[in-house]
């Protein structure tokens, strides 16, 4: 569940924030000194950690502020992140990430899984009437997608493959999720490729159906995207890091488990979604640690689709925060 619903401020503070959710946590005592740290953050349902952990001050117990900037999408984020203009990104799909360390472009360090898939989380949804009722419907057909080779399109490809359909027989278009409910409306594209909340909205407004349920079977339980930092600023900053993932963590404990605070604070960070859609939305999974053994799933697929150029070891690129 999840993107790219985009503020109308550029920038926002950690105040800005007010809806209560109910979760508070202690402060840590060794946070005597205040740090403060940019970030990019995107406007999606696999987020709402992070947004209750900037609205109940779980950043601020841990000594940080943070200056937030909106990402429309984790390729938007990678020169900032590389300059160091921002220290973190959070919602970065994993694909985009592990492709840019593995390429030599930006050496990262993963500091949470964020989200992980579960049934009807990222769905391709049709028209009724298209005549598209499952993955072998796909071929030669146009899905819209936010990003190429992103999380999308390789776990689709997966599925595909699975129905035994060439994925080379499936044209992708990139656009945005806002603008996909429209092209599907317009007949720009056969069927849109879609995360939450966008995934009921389209279905509420356009009585689309979804006909492929692409985190089952082959992408069961799927990691989606993460916290990410780059491995320069984590030897330089390792105790900020630490403090960054430890409010994270506490966050992902939190929403894992109390839904309705999830629920409450979707409406306030992405733009367009009513109490009633949020209320509907699918729900992935919050994982409340940082295991490598999932995270080598989606570098494992990515080798096999020919998206990386060797078999990336995931488990090299975990912060593991340093000792007291």
């Amino acid at each position: 569940m999840r993107h790219l619903c985009r503020l109308t401020a550029s920038v926002l503070a950690v105040g800005l924030l007010t809806a209560g959710c109910g979760s508070r946590v202690a402060a840590d005592p060794s946070a005597s000194v205040t740090s403060h740290v940019t970030v990019f953050a995107q406007q999606v349902v696999d987020d709402a950690p992070f947004w209750i952990a900037l609205k109940d001050g779980f950043f601020k117990a841990q000594g940080l502020s943070l200056t937030v900037k909106p990402l429309a999408k984790t390729t938007l984020g990678l020169a900032g992140l590389e300059s160091g203009q921002e220290s973190f990104i959070v919602g970065g799909n994993f694909p985009t990430m592990l492709q840019s360390d593995a390429s030599g472009a930006l050496n990262v360090r993963i500091v949470a899984e964020g989200y992980q898939g579960a049934p009807h989380v990222m769905e391709v949804l049709a028209l009724p009437g298209s005549h598209i009722a499952g993955a072998a419907d796909l071929a030669r057909k146009t899905v819209a997608v936010n990003l190429k080779g992103g999380i999308q399109t390789l776990t689709l490809n997966a599925v595909l493959r699975a129905e035994d359909v060439n994925p080379d027989t499936v044209h992708y278009k990139v656009v945005s999720f806002p603008d996909m409910a429209e092209a599907l409306k317009r007949h720009q594209v056969d069927a849109v490729d879609m995360l939450e909340p966008f995934m009921t909205q389209t279905e509420l407004s356009e009585d689309a159906v979804p006909v492929v349920d692409q985190l089952t079977g082959p992408t069961s339980d799927f990691p989606i995207s993460g916290v990410f930092t780059t491995a320069s600023f984590a030897r330089q900053h390792p105790r900020i890091v630490a403090a960054f993932q430890r409010a994270m963590f506490r966050a992902q404990t939190f929403a894992d488990t109390h839904r309705a605070a999830v629920e409450q604070i979707l409406p306030t960070y992405i733009q367009g979604v009513t109490p009633t859609e949020a209320a509907l939305v699918n729900l992935g999974n919050f994982p409340t640690g940082l295991d490598p053994v999932p995270l080598q799933r989606v570098a494992d697929l990515m080798f096999a689709s020919h998206l990386l150029p060797y078999r990336l070891l995931v488990a090299g690129l975990l912060f593991r925060a340093p000792a007291p």
